[in-house]
Order: C-alpha cells, then structure tokens, then sequence
C-alpha cells in the first residue's frame, strides 16, 4: 500500500521571498502562530475512494488539531467537470484539466491554454490582513518577480514563466494586458506564506489592464471583498476566462511564441452564506453572483466602461457552463441548484446596502 509521510514544522513561515514563494513555507506555520493553519496532503490517485488509515505522530510537546477533512474547502460546493470529467491530478488523462489543490485555493489547470479553466476559493475573515502587495522595487520590467511558475504540475507539462507574459518594445501591443490575478492577492493577505501563494502562474490570466486595476474586474473583487470584511459574510467564489483572442496579436508576440492563451471574457461566480453554513443551508433565496467581463478595451476612452452590474455584464450560471463546457455548484442538491443557475443577479451591488435578495 501507499504511505504518505508528511512533516510539519512548527517554526515560523518567513520565506525569504527574494525569488517569490517559498517552498520551505509550505509546512511551516504562518498564521497559526495566532489562529488556526491549515495544511493540505496530496492524496495519490490511486488511494481516491479507498478506506485508509490517518495517522498523526508528535515528537514533542503539544498539538491542538481542529478538523481532518478530506475534501478541500475551497470545492465545497463541487469540483467542476470540464465536458463531463472531473479535474484530477492525473498527468496521463487530465493534461487539460489538471488539478491542483492548495490551502489558499484549488485550480483547474489547461495544458492547452497555458492558464487555469477555474480557479476555486472560499473566503471568509479568516484570511484576511492587511499585508500591502510584494514590492518589486527598482526590478526591471522584464524581470517576473514574484510570480513563479507552478512546482505542483508534473514536470510533462509546460508551466508557463513569468516574463513569458511581458511583451517587448520590437511587438508592442494595442491593448495593454496585465498578469492578473484569478483570485485577488488581498484576499490571501494574512500572512506572506497565503500571499505568495496567490503569485503562481497557474492563477494567472493575460488580463486587459484597466478592467484588471481599475474596471468591472477590479470593482467586483473590491465588492465581493467588501461584503466579507465589513458585513462578515463568507463566499464561494469560482472564476476564470473563455474564448480566445489570440488572432488579434502578432505572431511573435511571447503570449502566441509560448501558446498562452489570452481569453476573451473574464468570467465570475460567487454564493454567499452567512460564518458556519454549509452546503444544507443554501436555499433558493440565496444570494449568487454570476458576471461575464469583456477582456478587451470596450469603450473610446472619453466613455466609463460599463460597471460588472450592468445588464450586459450581468448573466447566469448556466450561461457560464454553456460557454466553458464546466458544471459548476455541482454539490449543491438539484432542485436548488436548477433554480439559482437560472436566476440573474438583481440584489444590491454595494457592501452597505447587501444581502437583500428579491
């Protein structure tokens, strides 16, 4: 049989982070010091729906453990099928839907795109700290800092770099495109270990610039945020991209040289619960937000792009599974997820005025 050995080193999490994301970090403590730390074991493929045996050994001293659970509470609600397969770590089946499971987040990961199909995180006042973003300091712009390439995929497939993104000054772009963040830094800010790890490629999207800093994109992240910090909510939060507009960029340009795909929309998802439910306390009246974001300039400059709650912004769940080929929500039962699928958000779009639900 398998076994599974497993080191966690009750010292300090405290990198250094002068190349980005420290692996040492990995199974050293951070915000556990003061609160709660959670680790995650990777499970081989093979032991997946078998009976084993946990086991937990303690050199010295004492050590409070909270929970042992065996799915990642960032797919409480389901892990997402892309055409009808489940992700999985499986290099020989799941080239294309490869995943990938982290304390701070679990991922889908596309050989083919070069990106993630989802990105998955739960979110709650937990995780939250007031940590300001990694300073790049006189770096060159070239120079990737911090984001890394992902030490989770099997050495087969071709995890992207950081400056494979940058585009240099013989094929300029007509539309500025940021490495951006699926699931925003601030919402790992507690500790720099759960920051850092948000700085993996795999958890990156060519995103247009404004909409990643300023836009729909960004305001939405703000609101979502907002409700968790301020008002205390938790929310289950899955986005990604889709489509491609690749055509649109020379043929020399590093993102089409290293087959990066650049998606055509941003695409969100979120259900929102109050601290301690679960999966038995979603009803038909509970909150979710479903948006699909152009990934483009959408407007002259003279003109405000549209906000995420804007009609045209605003879709479905459903609409999202159709055009990305994922079933989302799946853990959810399905006389409710058929119902809340369907539904467009038409609730408050600011943090004061949340949660009502028509």
């Amino acid at each position: 049989g398998h076994k599974i050995e497993e080191t966690i080193h009750l010292l300090e999490a405290n990198g250094p982070y002068d190349l980005g994301y420290n692996d040492a970090d990995t199974y050293r403590i951070g915000y556990g010091i003061t609160g709660f730390e959670t680790f995650h074991v990777d499970v081989p493929e093979s032991l997946r729906g078998q009976v084993a045996t946990v086991k937990f050994e303690i050199e010295e001293g004492t050590v409070y453990l909270d929970d042992v659970f065996f799915k990642s509470e960032h797919l409480l609600l389901g892990n997402p099928t892309l055409n009808g397969q489940e992700a999985r770590p499986d290099l020989a089946s799941h080239a294309n839907n490869y995943l990938i499971e982290r304390p701070q987040y679990s991922l889908s990961y596309n050989e083919s795109n070069k990106g993630p199909n989802w990105v998955s995180w739960q979110l709650n006042r937990s995780w939250l700290g007031n940590l300001s973003a990694p300073s790049r300091g006189v770096r060159p712009v070239t120079d990737p800092y911090p984001w890394q390439s992902d030490r989770l995929l099997p050495d087969h497939l071709n995890t992207t770099e950081g400056f494979e993104y940058f585009a240099d000054s013989r094929y300029p772009r007509e539309v500025s495109l940021d490495r951006g963040h699926v699931m925003a830094r601030e919402k790992r800010n507690r500790t720099q270990k759960d920051q850092w790890a948000t700085y993996f490629t795999t958890n990156l999207l060519p995103q247009e610039i404004d909409n990643n800093r300023h836009g729909a994109w960004r305001k939405l992240e703000t609101f979502s945020l907002g409700i968790v910090k301020y008002r205390g909510w938790e929310v289950y939060n899955i986005a990604g991209g889709s489509g491609s507009q690749n055509l649109f960029y020379e043929p020399q340009d590093p993102l089409n040289v290293y087959n990066i795909n650049i998606p055509e929309f941003m695409w969100n998802v979120f259900l929102v619960l109050k601290p301690g439910q679960g999966i038995q306390d979603v009803t038909i009246d509970t909150p979710v937000v479903a948006v699909n974001l152009p990934n483009f300039i959408q407007n002259p400059p003279d003109i405000i792009p549209l906000p995420w709650y804007h009609p045209y912004n605003l879709t479905t769940v459903d609409a999202i599974e159709e055009m990305t080929g994922l079933d989302l929500l799946s853990h959810l039962p399905d006389e409710i997820e058929e119902i809340i699928e369907a539904r467009t958000y038409d609730g408050p779009t600011t943090v004061e005025n949340f949660p009502y639900v028509s």
